[in-house]
């Protein structure tokens, strides 16, 4: 099994280094706060578990804003990208798009 991400040096500055370029850090308010429980509902309903709240708010906040959510969790984000209309991609394919996504960012 491959190490944490805190545990990978290259990973963890393009992590804080992702985090850094952020323009803007939008408060959940009531409409994120209803899309979330929306899209929870659906997921529940569509598997029979639970959808994290973190994701859900993380989608519903794209959502709400008419952004782009770029992840690698297709386990979650694909449903919601198909029934929702999330406006969401995924770079990272495997661990060789990883550390070629990687690569990319850091020489930006």
């Amino acid at each position: 099994m491959g190490k944490a991400i805190d545990q990978q040096p290259l990973l963890r500055a393009q992590r804080e280094k992702y985090i850094s370029l952020a323009d803007e850090i939008i408060a959940v308010d009531e409409i994120i706060a209803r899309k979330a429980a929306e899209l929870r509902r659906a997921w529940k309903m569509h598997t029979g578990k639970a959808l994290k709240l973190p994701d859900a708010l993380i989608a519903a906040t794209a959502i709400e804003n008419d952004a782009a959510l770029i992840s690698n969790n297709d386990r979650d984000f694909n449903f919601i990208k198909e029934y929702h209309g999330l406006n969401y991609s995924n770079p990272i394919q495997d661990q060789a798009h990883l550390m070629n996504f990687i690569q990319a960012q850091m020489n930006k």
